[in-house]
């Protein structure tokens, strides 16, 4: 997603009776690393990059990338790699690209959001329609950028709710599969962490997979 300066500076004109504007919005995400295998480099798992960014793998580096856009999850062995916005351009290295089932362009956005300042509080979130993001698992991954006790609460109905007390601190992560926290099919959540001051809404697909899957099929960014 490109934003022109003039859009930012019109944005920022619009919004100064409300709240400060960032004279430098954060780049929006398109690409999440899954696995990096690379001697002394500066990516590590579960980042997000991107447009532009370089990984050098060197001769013996692998990378799993996945394209939170277009559903493309690559494996790439050496080489220098140039993220783009779909797929990666690969220079002395090897490329193997697959593509998963992901709610993509929801997927970018949520990302986007997670990348942004905000806050909503969970009591006043209400589902609507066209706008979650929908996952196709009934145990999501959840990647994090802060610590602390995760909630996951139903929001469509009451009565479902999870909580992961410090979550973020072993890994940027939260594996609902490992936890043993299994979703309704059908369901609307929201996800709220302690001190994060934002909220995630997520609907859970009606056909829902709940067995191995690609992280891409699981993938909630907060």
């Amino acid at each position: 997603m490109h934003i022109r300066p003039s859009s930012i500076t019109l944005a920022c004109a619009l919004m100064a009776w409300t709240a400060p504007c960032a004279a430098n919005p954060p780049p929006a995400p398109v690409a999440l690393v899954e696995e990096i295998t690379a001697q002394a480099g500066k990516v590590s798992a579960l980042d997000y990059l991107a447009s532009g960014e370089i990984v050098e793998l060197g001769r013996d580096g692998k990378l799993t990338l996945d394209y939170l856009a277009s559903c493309v999850r690559e494996r790439i062995s050496g080489g220098k790699v140039t993220v783009g916005t779909t797929q990666s351009q690969v220079e002395n290295g090897q490329v193997e690209r697959t593509t998963t089932q992901c709610n993509g362009g929801q997927l970018s956005l949520t990302a986007l959001q997670a990348a942004q300042s905000g806050a909503t509080a969970i009591r006043d979130v209400k589902p609507v329609a066209g706008q979650e993001l929908q996952v196709n698992h009934v145990s999501p991954f959840i990647t994090l950028k802060n610590k602390g006790n995760l909630v996951i609460k139903r929001i469509d109905q009451p009565g479902e709710r999870y909580r992961i007390d410090n979550a973020g601190t072993e890994s940027p992560g939260a594996d609902l599969a490992a936890k043993g926290i299994v979703l309704t099919p059908g369901a609307s959540y929201a996800l709220s962490m302690s001190g994060a001051g934002r909220v995630v809404t997520f609907k859970v697909a009606s056909n829902a997979d709940n067995g191995a899957a690609p992280l891409l099929t699981r993938l909630i960014p907060f």
